[in-house]
């Protein structure tokens, strides 16, 4: 498959986590805070612990908050089944649900991804896009999930734009 037509989100692992607290002005109401997220990235991962206490109210003011292409990723595990209230949210979700994230069990028609702890460091990061290029099987889409710890507003940047000199889309 050519590089062209995959797809290599980046996602951060939640928006409202302590290591975020520094990308955000002092002032901004917690409440905007998806808001400005999403004005410089196109996708997050729900941790399971949040989008499992979500109401569908609560998904409305997400769709509110973002533009029409960012896209919600929810972290699962092999003990997670949604239930139909979960599907729902999904439902709700539309063209902006990207999938589910996987990272320590196999759950089927979960997207491909990898999970990057690392700081802002070309070669590992190269690393994590030709790892996950290898994990796509096929799969036109893949998520890079950045979970650092030390101001990964950065690290999420360098590595959008890795993927985009790379030439993936």
């Amino acid at each position: 498959m050519e590089k062209h037509q995959i797809v290599i989100d980046i996602a951060a692992y939640g928006w409202l986590s302590a290591p975020w607290q520094g990308f955000y002005p002092a002032d901004l109401p917690e409440d905007w805070r998806l808001d400005f997220y999403s004005n410089e990235f196109r996708s997050v991962l729900v941790p399971a612990g949040i989008w499992q206490q979500t109401t569908t109210d609560i998904v409305e003011e997400w769709l509110d908050a973002v533009h029409d292409q960012f896209r919600f990723y929810f972290e699962v595990s092999g003990d997670v089944t949604p239930s139909d209230e979960h599907n729902e949210l999904i439902t709700l979700l539309g063209a902006q649900w990207g999938g589910w994230i996987c990272r320590t069990a196999d759950v089927a028609d979960a997207t491909p991804s990898v999970w990057y702890e690392g700081e802002a460091q070309p070669r590992q990061m190269r690393e994590a896009i030709e790892q996950l290029e290898q994990n796509l099987r096929g799969k036109t889409r893949g998520v890079i999930v950045v979970n650092s710890t030390d101001e990964p507003w950065e690290v999420a940047s360098d590595m959008r734009q890795l993927v985009e000199l790379m030439g993936y889309g």
